[in-house]
């Protein structure tokens, strides 16, 4: 079974159209599947009524930024498998094919390719800038969607979990995101990492896409931000652990 998480912010103008482009988008999924909504506030009385008519499982958020929503969302699934999409996702074809089939080959996180509106690439994996204070950056933004650098399988040392599929014994032998960041930005980064040094395969998959409205339900908070890089800054870059995991892997070839 395959539990798919979608926290939301009370953002009724967001998250029916991402759980019901998800869901229409969903109708040759090989594997049974669940929802779990999390909102990270009191929920509307329309969405309440909604829910409980749907029969769709929902649950009550730490409002402690979309990691805690997602850990929270996790503790609560039943699947061998965890699909990670935040409210602000607009699908509009067959995604989930080609998560399962990396998943098969191994793969404990699989990524996707994130569209912005205007069908460029917001996502595309991960990479990391030595020249920024090795602060970590989404590959190719702002490329073509049909681009050939973006439209290569790949293995990745991180991806965002925007629209992520992630093994849920990884995740659970792991136990979930480091509550060191707060539940905000840096938590799937730190994920990734920790998961990577301890022998998880990450791979970007461009045939799963989908439109990503970047920030619009939480916003960008760059002093949030500059607190989570700092924290990520202590835990990996200051000892050096980054450069060697990144050299030990094969993503740095200097």
């Amino acid at each position: 079974m395959i539990s798919i998480l979608l926290p939301t912010l009370n953002r009724i103008d967001l998250f029916p159209q991402a759980y019901g482009s998800c869901l229409f988008n969903l109708q040759d999924c090989p594997e049974e599947y669940e929802f779990i909504i999390v909102n990270d506030n009191k929920w509307p009385s329309e969405i309440h009524d909604t829910l409980n008519r749907m029969a769709i499982k929902y649950i009550q958020g730490p409002s402690q930024g979309s990691a805690s929503a997602f850990q929270c969302a996790a503790d609560a699934a039943s699947g061998e498998k965890l699909l990670f999409i935040n409210d602000d996702l607009i699908f509009y074809q067959p995604f989930i094919k080609p998560l399962l089939e990396a998943y098969d080959k191994g793969y404990g996180i699989v990524g996707s390719k994130l569209l912005y509106e205007n069908m460029t690439i917001q996502h595309a994996g991960m990479e990391f800038l030595p020249q920024f204070e090795w602060t970590s950056s989404h590959l190719n933004r702002g490329y073509p969607h049909d681009a050939p650098e973006v439209n290569e399988f790949k293995e990745m040392p991180c991806v965002t979990f925007s629209l992520t599929l992630v093994d849920a014994k990884l995740f659970y032998d792991m136990e979930g995101f480091n509550p060191s960041y707060g539940g905000e930005n840096y938590s799937d980064t730190d994920f990734c990492l920790t998961a990577l040094e301890n022998g998880a395969k990450i791979a970007y998959e461009p045939r799963s896409e989908a439109i990503h409205l970047e920030s619009a339900t939480r916003g960008h908070n760059m002093e949030k931000n500059t607190e989570t890089f700092g924290i990520f800054k202590s835990r990996w870059v200051r000892n050096g652990r980054l450069q060697k995991l990144l050299k030990e892997k094969g993503f740095i070839y200097a």
